[in-house]
């Protein structure tokens, strides 16, 4: 595995957890009446833009994934009456339309930036288009597989929508404006620190979720995967690094006696770095002379 595929699947858990956070802690879903004013475009949008389609796809597949669970469990009202209505329908309007979301961000932000030779409006306007299309697939979905159904045209009834157009007006509202604008122009920002400061803003954001939200259930099982997940890509690492240094027999030797150092005595790291190093330079002057 390269370095930047370890980067990028570092920032992948590290945005995979953000989402799980905001929605255990009430920030990724605000109740607005029969919807909720979500703010999980937002990890959505930095991931798509920082890391590509295939990454805006995974986040979105959590996003949905967590929707999907309210609707089953019945914390949404809207998604649950649905998944009344058809559970097949409802999967695909909240996993598949926001899978298809976070795939669209990134394409789009591909185009953008080709376009963008500063890298600076393509940002914002990627980021403002995760909650637009959210908002465009989501309503257009229901509208398309649920608008004959009793629950929506009471909605449509109660609102007073002449047609399909106006219910999705009138339903998102003021909520769709609130998504468009935060998540949009936030979701610029941290993507383009992102980009600018990948390090920084990784270890920022790890540890304020750690500091502020140690003590909730939901963030220890989620770094409890994700030090699992951190595990594998080490011994990965450590795997690439073993191919490329351990090429012969001293090398073998100096692995061997750095070990067992470090496991049987509680030295400092610095002296195993020094004494591997002197080691080097020695086999290599002992090789030069016999040759």
């Amino acid at each position: 595995m390269k370095n930047n595929d370890l980067r990028t699947l570092t920032r992948l858990a590290l945005l995979v957890a953000i989402e799980l956070v905001m929605k255990a802690i009430g920030l990724g879903s605000v109740p607005m009446g029969p919807l909720y004013m979500s703010f999980l475009t937002l990890p959505i949008a930095v991931g798509a833009i920082t890391m590509g389609p295939v990454a805006g796809a995974v986040l979105g597949g959590v996003f949905g994934a967590v929707s999907f669970y309210d609707a089953v469990t019945g914390a949404s009202a809207m998604t649950g009456a649905l998944f009344q209505v058809s559970p097949v329908n409802t999967f695909i309007l909240c996993v598949g339309m926001r899978v298809l979301m976070g795939v669209c961000v990134g394409l789009i932000f591909n185009g953008l930036s080709k376009l963008d030779k500063s890298r600076t409006w393509s940002y914002i306007v990627s980021a403002m288009c995760a909650p637009a299309l959210n908002t465009l697939f989501f309503m257009g979905y229901i509208v398309l597989a649920f608008y004959g159904c009793d629950y929506v045209q009471n909605l449509v009834s109660v609102k007073g929508a002449a047609n399909p157009f106006m219910f999705v007006v009138l339903l998102v509202g003021v909520q769709g404006v609130a998504e468009f604008l935060v998540s949009g122009i936030l979701g610029g920002i941290v993507a383009t620190l992102g980009v600018v400061f990948p390090s920084l803003v990784i270890i920022a954001a790890l540890a304020g979720v750690i500091t502020t939200f140690s003590h909730l259930a939901w963030v220890q099982h989620a770094f409890a995967g994700i030090r699992v997940c951190v595990c594998v890509l080490i011994f990965n690492a450590v795997l690439k690094l073993w191919k490329g240094a351990v090429k012969d027999v001293w090398g073998l030797v100096i692995f061997l006696v750095i070990l067992a150092l470090s496991v049987f005595t509680k030295l400092s790291p610095i002296i195993y770095v020094l004494a591997a190093a002197v080691a080097g330079l020695l086999i290599k002057n002992l090789g030069a002379k016999r040759s």
